[in-house]
């Protein structure tokens, strides 16, 4: 080893090591540009009601308790010349729930209020094993403008649906943690998360899981979160989308939504629960 050798390799693995984690940094990037917040709560602002008398007043309604505002995530998919919002179906299920209990709610992607269940295109509680994942239908001008600019629609694999990860391969996966969303002024603000995680079980009928270890994490922002906070700890991340990472010519491919954190067993709080697009038709009939 010629002078200054040690120094030399320390030098070239801290270069490795900054290459690394930019290019993590990358994907992870990339994933949450494809990831788009979903809220729904009880509606605030001002409300027009009709008094028994047929007198139209104008009344101004408070805003909801942290605690009425649901949060989740979704991704845009482009499949053949259609578009959709795809998620996790439970959470469409909560949305229901609260309607089905007398609530009065806007469901809200982005910044684009609709009414999601008369744009169910499938569903996985259709199959003969549910899978937890819903496709709403939008026009492409809807997803756009629930994209806003800051995410990306997503272009469907040629050989769909791709097949499910298998153990050992890495996924990056992004969502919006309601742990860490800001609810400020009447408006909500949510928090994004991404991670490169490997897939370190395959359960088999399309699902896999990811365990990440909170020492292992590490924040690319200027202000680091308070990570041990989100242990176990990531509601609102359901129904964001997953990537397979490849060295191929289609490096970054959609293969599925998270399910839920932990899978119900006590050693998997730390575990996301991964639903595989594996197994969703190519196309759906018109409605």
């Amino acid at each position: 080893m010629n002078k200054g050798g040690v120094d030399d390799f320390s030098k070239l693995q801290s270069e490795v090591d900054t290459q690394y984690l930019a290019k993590c940094r990358h994907l992870t990037k990339l994933a949450l540009d494809h990831a788009v917040p979903i809220t729904f709560a009880p509606p605030f602002g001002s409300a027009c009601i009709q008094r028994s008398d047929g007198r139209v007043e104008t009344i101004t309604v408070p805003p909801p308790t942290p605690d009425q505002i649901e949060s989740a995530t979704c991704c845009l998919l482009q499949l053949r010349d259609d578009f959709f919002l795809v998620t996790g179906e439970h959470v469409l299920d909560k949305y229901q729930e609260r309607l089905g209990n007398g609530e009065s709610l806007v469901w809200q992607v982005g910044a684009v209020p609709f009414d999601p269940l008369p744009r169910v295109a499938w569903r996985g509680s259709s199959k003969s094993r549910r899978k937890d994942i819903v496709f709403l239908r939008l026009s492409e001008r809807e997803a756009r403008e629930a994209c806003a600019d800051q995410a990306r629609i997503i272009l469907a694999a040629n050989a769909w649906p791709p097949s499910a990860p298998e153990e050992g391969e890495l996924v990056v996966l992004a969502g919006y943690p309601k742990r860490i969303r800001e609810f400020e002024n009447e408006t909500i603000t949510p928090g994004p998360l991404s991670a490169m995680l490997t897939v370190t079980r395959s359960v088999g009928d399309g699902i896999f899981k990811c365990r990440y270890e909170s020492s292992d994490v590490r924040s690319f922002d200027s202000e680091a979160l308070a990570l041990e906070d989100l242990r176990g700890n990531t509601g609102g991340i359901s129904g964001g989308p997953v990537f397979r990472i490849e060295d191929s010519s289609d490096p970054f491919v959609f293969v599925g939504v998270i399910s839920e954190i932990g899978g119900g067993d006590v050693d998997d709080a730390d575990t996301y629960v991964i639903e595989a697009v594996d197994g969703v038709p190519s196309s759906f009939p018109q409605i």
